[in-house]
């Protein structure tokens, strides 16, 4: 058996904090934008709709780590910033202590952004089930 191993240069690993946002509503928009800027995604993020704030600054760290059905994402910044998670969105991820600290967004068409001002230390959990089925069919909704 063979093995191979490669390794991979500057993949997000939620350390992507983009700061220049561009908003395309229209998916296939989006999209086409995104292929046609492939090299700037570090530092640029398509949203379908405009951010909660403006004058996002790039975050100083930040960390992801996983527990069943949840994330927890760690980030320090100086303002407010916007943490690309390597993460699908969906309108199921539902703050474990809904403080207010932070906020979801669909950002690259179909990736988890996290806005959020300062430190944080953030849980989401993914609440789908027979009896919550709505988050799941909003998210489809979405995909135009």
């Amino acid at each position: 058996m063979k093995l191979f191993l490669y390794r991979l240069e500057n993949v997000n690993l939620a350390t992507w904090s983009p700061t220049e946002v561009t908003v395309l509503a229209d998916g296939n928009a989006l999209l086409k934008a995104m292929k046609s800027d492939q090299q700037s995604l570090q530092k640029r993020v398509f949203l379908s709709s405009p951010p909660p704030v403006s004058n996002l600054t790039a975050m100083k760290r930040g960390s992801l780590s996983f527990d069943i059905n949840e994330f927890r994402f760690r980030g320090e910044a100086d303002g407010w910033s916007l943490a690309l998670l390597p993460l699908q969105f969906s309108h199921c991820w539902k703050p474990v202590d809904p403080s207010g600290a932070s906020h979801l967004v669909r950002a690259n068409y179909f990736m988890t952004g996290l806005i959020f001002k300062g430190t944080v230390d953030a849980r989401y959990k993914f609440e789908f089930g027979p009896l919550n089925s709505q988050c799941r069919k909003l998210d489809a909704s979405m995909m135009n």
